[in-house]
Order: C-alpha cells, then sequence, then structure tokens
C-alpha cells in the first residue's frame, strides 16, 4: 500500500485563489468571460420571444389585491374565530395538530399557523376545521 497523501514539497498553495497572475495569459474562455456583457436594448419585446417588456406590461396585468384569496380553492377564514374555538377548548397549535395527526387528518401545524395569521388555506382544510369543532363552514369564512 502507498500512501496517496501529496507530499509537502508537491503541494502548492495559492493557485486557485481566484486571482490572477498579470504575466499569466488568458484563454480564449477567459477572455470572453472577463469581457462586460452587453445587453439588447429591450424596446417593446423581449428578443427571442415576442413578449412585451416586463416593465411595458400594462398596470392591469396583476389582479388587484383586494385580500381576497388567490388560488383556486382557497379561502380566507376568520383567525379571530378560529384562534377563539381553539383556545376555548384549551389546546395550543401543537396539541391542535397532534389531534388531526391522530383523527389521520392531514392538517400540519404549520397550515394551522398560516389560518391563524389571516392566509389563505385550501376548502379542503376549512371543512376539516369546521368539522373538528362542529361547527358549520360559514361560520369560519372570513366576511
Amino acid at each position: 500500500m502507498t500512501d496517496t497523501t501529496p507530499s509537502s514539497s508537491s503541494v502548492v498553495y495559492g493557485v486557485f485563489d481566484g486571482s490572477r497572475a498579470a504575466s499569466a495569459p488568458l484563454s480564449p474562455a477567459d477572455a470572453g468571460a472577463s469581457a462586460p456583457l452587453a445587453w439588447p436594448a429591450l424596446e417593446g419585446a423581449i428578443p427571442g420571444h415576442g413578449l412585451p417588456a416586463p416593465s411595458l406590461l400594462p398596470s392591469s396585468a396583476s389582479p388587484p389585491d383586494d385580500g381576497t384569496p388567490k388560488r383556486k380553492g382557497s379561502v380566507l377564514l376568520d383567525a379571530d374565530a378560529l384562534r377563539g374555538l381553539r383556545e376555548s377548548r384549551m389546546l395550543s397549535q401543537e396539541e391542535l395538530a397532534n389531534l388531526f395527526v391522530v383523527r389521520n387528518v392531514r392538517i400540519s401545524i404549520a397550515t394551522i399557523k398560516r389560518a391563524e395569521t389571516r392566509h389563505t388555506v385550501r376548502y379542503r382544510i376549512a371543512r376539516e376545521f369546521a368539522r373538528f369543532f362542529g361547527v358549520p363552514v360559514e361560520t369560519l369564512l372570513k366576511r
């Protein structure tokens, strides 16, 4: 068996430190990489795509932010009502998540936190919350 570690005389330090010596010639690839990039002017379209440039899109392209759910099939829950129902049963978010696991319902603690911080959740989640707390789904929906 031979030792595969290099001897101290064959180790060269500082070769890959990112600096280039002025006397070292640059390969054509390195010379091209050091040149600044020239971006084509975006005059109404992104080259090769035929799409309008992002800054030239009409302002109506993005939906208005009026608090309505953004995803299809998602709803905004009344966070205060949900938190009130959970606290009335003296449950922490973690304990509630564990009870969902025991009942084989796929609702994680992250989903519970998201619902209680006024983020949208899937309608299935709202239905499972309502079933767990024994209330109609409409009482949990944000009005």
